[in-house]
């Protein structure tokens, strides 16, 4: 018999993934993937975004286009940078 994952018991990330958007937020509003990342692991260090049915935290906060403004930057180095906000 397969038990349920308590994650998925508790429902959908959205308030985790808001909270640790405001708490790693800069003054402009944004917050840098990995800041999101961090804040979300030091709150809950079980999270996995595959919880959820996705396999990278960007997808999982992608998947809310409602809630969350998704800017991506790429450096001339080829580096992608992710950010995200609350929508207002």
């Amino acid at each position: 018999r397969r038990r349920k994952s308590p994650a998925k018991e508790l429902g959908e990330p959205v308030a985790l993934l808001t909270r640790a958007i405001e708490l790693a937020a800069q003054d402009s509003g944004w917050a840098s993937l990995g800041a999101i990342g961090n804040t979300v692991r030091q709150a809950d260090p079980g999270f996995d975004p595959r919880t959820y049915g996705q396999r990278q935290l960007s997808q999982l906060v992608k998947s809310y286009p409602r809630l969350f403004e998704v800017s991506e930057e790429t450096t001339p180095g080829g580096s992608l940078h992710i950010y995200v906000r609350l929508k207002p």
